[in-house]
Formats: structure tokens, C-alpha cells, sequence
């Protein structure tokens, strides 16, 4: 293995003299000693994410450690070292909490994982979501020693190997742009998130596959103009990368997969036309050479519908950049209606449709007695209050805008989805008065909104609305859900209110059971 590539960690055992244990001290079956940590970090073995180019161990790195007997392919539930974090202060480890030999006799395995998870809830089957905007935290390394250790072999040698691919984009740009055009991003379509094996230290993708920001590159490769790297998840099904210029999508699609291997980089090389894209070549290397494969080309997709977090989207070209998913939470195709939300909830109040039937404490539908941000009435509002005499025992918090949490696009979707706020909807209405750049049609029972200069669509069905524990107004009338409080009392909301000769910014009563289409930038 490429030395460069790996951290050694030692673990170090310090005998301690417990007499009622043996006739011979510190050798009897139940001796326990301490055992301690040093580590050390090869050149280039931690990955340079965004903002640090640390090539060695830091102060406040945490290493959590795992140590057990018996089988070294299988982790007992009961273990001799059992998630214990070790702190590193710039000069030593610390564990914090005491590392003991269970004896001086039997093998003891171990397992290390770095940097320390927020939580294990199993070590052969663990989440692991990739964070594009922690890279520090996504970059998991993962060491094991399995051929057995005991308290008299002195120190345990635990080598670290990186568990994630890296994914290198360098881009040159045709003449045709005249200049070095802005590139507002770059994404992989590929899975973000995974099921870990800590032992075996495999890899299996899970949930739905989507478009992974690679984040640019402070300086770009030599040679080219622009570079984007970042961490993947390993998997063998990518072949696809979109480079999003102005309001246009450029997507090299490969004949072939792009691999990801855990503990490698792949690197893309592409010279981007205005009406196609090169692949000068594919390279993949160990962490610190590899083979090349030959020139294609791809032209550009446009209009396309590109897709995050498994959720597709339709760039109408708005002055903001914003972009509007093609279906409603809840929906699985544009015309569908989806569920309905009260605002501020992110789930609905009914556990099915069809039929109907709502969930434990809210048989009274849409109601201000079933609407979980007061308590029972308008006049009595426990969150999102701007005015005293609106909130339950005089209670303010300013808040204006769904903090995320209470978001329903970015809880039910995830990623960078979130709900569209006041202005967004203006900004949306507003292209209905711009008929030379845009077409709005009422047609099948909701509005279509056309760029007519790349018939980029977005359909928005008339789903009309719940309240109490009625639906009403279905195919003539649709409510969708921002996430701005409104302005007239804290008791309402501003939502896109539309039917078939308008539609405008209005505010509602918050425990309505609106649509809600997402939004990402």
C-alpha cells in the first residue's frame, strides 16, 4: 500500500502492577493495563478540503476506538474498548475514558474510525451521508487490526485507509466564450449517502441517487482554467456531470462509468464549447498513477431537467437564478397534487388520502385547534409571532421566515430544497407580465409557465386545499405555501394564490392545508 496514502497508529500498552490479580503481577488472567495512543499521519494522507491543506494531525482531532476478544470477524455487543474517543492535543492522545486490556491472554482486536462519527448506532451497518460543506467531516478513514494483539505484544499498529473517492473536474474553455465564463457549479449525478461496514470497511449506496456539488478548487490545475474537487461516495454507476454557465446546462454524459474507488481520485479533463463538450481524459489514481481513457464528446443538454437529491428541477431563467422543482411535495409527476401542509408542518395531517384518514389528535382536519404552532386559536400562537397580542400569554420570537427545520420542502427532500419565500413568489408572478420572455397558460386544470426562449416548463396543478376536514376547490384553485410570515397579523402566511384568470401573492390563515412546491438556488 502506497505509504502515502495511510496513517499508523500505534497503541501502546503500560502495564500496571495489580497484585490481588496473580501470583505473578500483571500476568494473570484478569490483568488489566492501560493502553494508550500515539499516532502519526503520512505526507498527503488526510484529504485537502475546502480551507485546509492539513497533512498531518491537528489539535482536537478525535480518533474513536473500538477494541474487543473472541472473533476477529465479528464485533461482540460487549467489547473491551468500546466507542472510546482519543483527543489529540498537537503532542499526545488522550482517551477520554480509561482504555483497559480485558487480560494478558487473549487476542484483542481492534477498529478505528477517524474523524470521531456524531453517532454509531451499529459498526456493520452505519449511515453516512456525504456533506459537500464538510469536507473534513466526510473525509472517513477507517483502521482495523485483526490479526490479534495481546496486552504482552506491546504496541498495536492500526493503519488508516481512506473509505471515500475523490472526484477532480478541471475545465478549459473554447474561444466562443471570450473568456473564462462564470460557472455557477458543477455536480456529479451520483448517491450522497451509504451504508458502512466499519469492519470489512465496504461500501453500499443507499436512497435515491442525485446531483452532488463538487465545490471549486481555490487555484486550478495547471493548464487548465477552472478546477472542481471534492468527496464521492464509491460507486460504479456515475457517468454523468453537469456545468451549470449563466442560465445554461452543459452535461457530459460518459459512454462508459466514471469510477469511484474508495482511497482513489478520479480526475475528468474537459474542454467546454458553447455547443459541445470534450473529455480530454479520465484518469484514476491512488490518494497520493493510473490509466487514461481516450477522447469522446458530448454535446450540450439543453433545455434539460437536471435532478437533486433525487428531486427534478426547471431552470426558467429568473433574474435570482432560483430554480422551481417539477412537482409538489408529495407528487411524483408535475400534474399530480401531492399532499397539503399546514404552515410550519412538515408532515400532513392525515396518514392517507385515499381514503382519507387523519392521524391521532387531528380528526378536525385544518383546523386552529389541530395546528401545532398555537394553542387552539389565532390569538394564541407559540411560534413565528411578531405581535404580543397574537401570541399565547403575550409570546414574540420575531421570526419571519420557516427556520428550516420546519420547513416542509427541506424536510421531506433534503439537500439544498427549500420552500420559496415572499419575494421568490413575486419574482415568479412577475413573469406572467413578461410576455415576450414567457407564456402562462391555463391549461389541464393548473398553470404553465413557459421561457419562451428554451421552452424550459414549470407546471403548477390547481390542488386546490384542505381546511377543517374538507377538500375544496380542486382543478379550478391552487394555494402554495411560502415561507414568509405574513404582514397583516402573525395568524397568516403568504402563499402563491392562483385559479384560471390570475394569480397574485396573498396571505392565509397558517393551519390551511396548502401545496407546497420547493425551491433550490
Amino acid at each position: 500500500m502506497n505509504k502515502s496514502k495511510i496513517k499508523t497508529l500505534a497503541v501502546a500498552s503500560a502495564f500496571l502492577a495489580l497484585t490481588a490479580c496473580s501470583n505473578e503481577p500483571g500476568m494473570g488472567v484478569d490483568y488489566q493495563g492501560d493502553i494508550t495512543i500515539q499516532a502519526t499521519i503520512g505526507q498527503m494522507t488526510k484529504v485537502a478540503y475546502p480551507g485546509s491543506n492539513s497533512t498531518v494531525f491537528v489539535a482536537d482531532d478525535t480518533i474513536l476506538v473500538y477494541g474487543w476478544i473472541g472473533s476477529n470477524t465479528e464485533i461482540p455487543v460487549k467489547r473491551v474498548v468500546d466507542s472510546v474517543p482519543n483527543v489529540y492535543d498537537g503532542t499526545v492522545w488522550t482517551p477520554l475514558k480509561p482504555m483497559l486490556w480485558k487480560n494478558a491472554t487473549d487476542a484483542h482486536y481492534f477498529l478505528g474510525i477517524y474523524p470521531e462519527p456524531q453517532s454509531v448506532t451499529s459498526l456493520t451497518e452505519a449511515d453516512f451521508t456525504l456533506n459537500p460543506a464538510n469536507y473534513k467531516a466526510s473525509d472517513l478513514l477507517i483502521a482495523t487490526n485483526l490479526t490479534g494483539v495481546k496486552a504482552t505484544d506491546g504496541p498495536v499498529n492500526l493503519t488508516f485507509e481512506h473509505v471515500m473517492a475523490k472526484l477532480n473536474v478541471n475545465l478549459k474553455f473554447r474561444n466562443e466564450f471570450g473568456g473564462t465564463p462564470d460557472v455557477s457549479s458543477v455536480t456529479a449525478g451520483a448517491y450522497s449517502s451509504a451504508k458502512i461496514n466499519y469492519l470489512t470497511k465496504e461500501v453500499t449506496t443507499s436512497g435515491t441517487a442525485g446531483e452532488v456539488i463538487i465545490p471549486k478548487a481555490a487555484d486550478p490545475t495547471q493548464g487548465f482554467e477552472m478546477s472542481f474537487t471534492g468527496l464521492q461516495i464509491p460507486q460504479n454507476d456515475v457517468n454523468r456531470i453537469s456545468i451549470t454557465i449563466g442560465n445554461r446546462v452543459f452535461v457530459y454524459t460518459s459512454a462508459q462509468e466514471i469510477p469511484l474507488e474508495g482511497g482513489k481520485y478520479t480526475t475528468l479533463n474537459l474542454i467546454v464549447g458553447k455547443d459541445i463538450i470534450e473529455l480530454a481524459n479520465i484518469s484514476v489514481k491512488d490518494w497520493s498513477a493510473g490509466t487514461t481513457i481516450g477522447l469522446e464528446e458530448a454535446k450540450e443538454i439543453y433545455p434539460t431537467i437536471p435532478i437533486i437529491n433525487g428531486h427534478e428541477y426547471v431552470d426558467l431563467g429568473l433574474p435570482s437564478g432560483l430554480k422551481w422543482a417539477t412537482c409538489n411535495v408529495g407528487a411524483t409527476k408535475p400534474e399530480e397534487y401531492g399532499d397539503y401542509f399546514a404552515w410550519g408542518d412538515t408532515v400532513p395531517y392525515y396518514s392517507s388520502q385515499d381514503p382519507l384518514t387523519w392521524k391521532k389528535g387531528k380528526s378536525a382536519g385544518y383546523d386552529w385547534s389541530t395546528y401545532t404552532w398555537c394553542e387552539g386559536s389565532y390569538k394564541t400562537l407559540n411560534k413565528y409571532c411578531d405581535n404580543g397580542t397574537y401570541g399565547y400569554n403575550g409570546f414574540t420570537d420575531s421570526k419571519t421566515t420557516l427556520v428550516l427545520e420546519d420547513d416542509a420542502a427541506s424536510y421531506n427532500w433534503g439537500g439544498i430544497w427549500r420552500m420559496p419565500t415572499k419575494g421568490d413568489i413575486d419574482e415568479l408572478i412577475a413573469t406572467k407580465d413578461n410576455t415576450t420572455d414567457y407564456t402562462w397558460t391555463w391549461c389541464n386544470g393548473g398553470w404553465q409557465i413557459v421561457r419562451n426562449s428554451t421552452g424550459a416548463t414549470l407546471f403548477l396543478p390547481a390542488a386546490g386545499y384542505r381546511y377543517d376536514t374538507n377538500l375544496g376547490d380542486v382543478g379550478s384553485v391552487g394555494y402554495y405555501w411560502s415561507s414568509s410570515l405574513g404582514t397583516v397579523y402573525p395568524g397568516n402566511a403568504w402563499n402563491i394564490g392562483f385559479y384560471s384568470s390570475g394569480a397574485n401573492a396573498y396571505g392565509s390563515d397558517r393551519h390551511l392545508g396548502f401545496s407546497v412546491r420547493p425551491v433550490c438556488p
